[in-house]
């Protein structure tokens, strides 16, 4: 409902702030907060023991990462990253989306380079999930973030190659 005292309510009256996403429920409190974008309520659940890292629903799901990357909102990914949730869950296992390839799907080009400062490694895993974000992006006619993917790819892939290249002058010495 994005209403901040409605959550309130709710939570004097103890409804459970972690539960799990079943049945037709797709999401936890704080992965729907997460989605609309709303730091206040996110921020709330998070102060009253929501679990950051919760996994995904299996069709359709998100981490509150996953989801509120997906929809672009830095403040709360700044947040969610701050009090510990995982850049590197596991998406949904049917129509899931790393934040990364949920960012690229939807042209939210700020947040794609946003995540790879954060710490994404769209490299080392075969360039899985970069290849995956560029088909989800093109599926979805979002060729900036195509354009600006591929650009991201080749410098996070020489920077990799760089490090693991560069010989240690330490271990000559």
């Amino acid at each position: 409902m994005d209403s901040l005292e409605k959550v309130h309510l709710l939570l004097r009256y103890k409804a459970d702030i972690n539960q799990e996403p079943t049945g037709g429920i797709t999401r936890t409190p704080l992965q729907y907060a997460c989605e609309l974008g709303s730091y206040e309520i996110a921020l709330s659940l998070i102060e009253q023991g929501a679990h950051v890292n919760a996994p995904a629903a299996f069709n359709a799901g998100g981490t509150a990462l996953q989801l509120a990357a997906i929809g672009g909102h830095d403040r709360v990914v700044d947040l969610l990253l701050d009090k510990g949730a995982d850049l590197h869950a596991p998406p949904s296992k049917h129509n899931g989306r790393t934040p990364f390839e949920g960012a690229t799907e939807h042209g939210r080009l700020d947040m794609m380079t946003f995540l790879l400062r954060a710490g994404v490694d769209i490299v080392s895993d075969g360039g899985r999930q970069y290849k995956r974000a560029i088909r989800f992006a093109k599926a979805n006619k979002q060729f900036p973030a195509v354009k600006l993917a591929e650009l991201l790819y080749q410098t996070a892939d020489q920077a990799h190659r760089t490090a693991f290249l560069e010989p240690n002058l330490d271990l000559y010495n």
